[in-house]
């Protein structure tokens, strides 16, 4: 499946080639040595659905995504930046 989206400015700028995007329409819990932790997007994202992104750090910035760049929609942010995103 094929999902076009539109990022408005300013927030463009954000998006490299290394942008990594996941359906955030929903709750995340885990438990780990650390304790019970809980992630979840805007109560808006949870009840209608969404598309968050993030761009990791890098030491030198790339450059912009091209217009109409290709990226992979993730389940999740874990799934995003986990050893396979």
């Amino acid at each position: 499946m094929n999902v076009k989206i539109f990022v408005q400015s300013p927030y463009d700028q954000f998006i490299t080639p290394d942008t990594r995007f996941w359906n955030a329409s929903g709750l995340i819990l885990s438990l780990t040595a650390a304790g019970l932790q809980v992630h979840t997007e805007s109560v808006m994202s949870i009840l209608a659905g969404g598309i968050a992104f993030e761009t990791p750090v890098k030491d030198l910035p790339l450059p912009p995504a091209e217009t109409n760049a290709t990226f992979t929609l993730f389940n999740n942010r874990t799934e995003a930046f986990g050893p396979a995103g």
